[in-house]
């Protein structure tokens, strides 16, 4: 076990184990802390309502009216993915770049690459860029 050795005082010797922990502790608390007040600004956001003035000769009328807000359609994600070259310093792109591309798409860049590009096929690969 390590120690953490204070020249000041050489009998308050605390693990250095415990100070990591003490640290993590503080980080957590301090997430847990900035997620509470993000969800508070969320529900009121979220419940805002509209304010609607309108005049009626001299008078002034005020109402709070409901923010409608319209319900995307419920479609399943679908993956995007992105063609990748083996190099020498590691796995690269293209120019241009082939994202974005349907499963469809990547196997035709990837035979197009192969049969008439002649690149190895082992020094290729295929990764999810993102969800549309």
């Amino acid at each position: 076990m390590c120690y953490n050795i204070n020249i000041n005082s050489i009998n308050s010797l605390q693990p250095t184990s415990s100070l990591i922990m003490d640290n993590i502790k503080t980080a957590l608390d301090n997430i847990n802390i900035a997620l509470e007040q993000l969800n508070s600004v969320k529900l009121i956001l979220e419940s805002e309502s509209e304010t609607v003035v309108t005049k009626h000769g001299a008078d002034y009328n005020v109402e709070h009216v409901e923010k409608v807000v319209p319900v995307p359609p419920n479609r399943p994600k679908v993956n995007t993915y992105r063609v990748e070259r083996l190099c020498t310093t590691g796995w690269s792109g293209f120019e241009p770049p082939l994202v974005n591309l349907t499963k469809e798409d990547a196997s035709a860049k990837i035979k197009n690459l192969v049969d008439h590009e002649e690149v190895n096929p082992s020094d290729l690969r295929v990764v999810v860029d993102g969800q549309v």
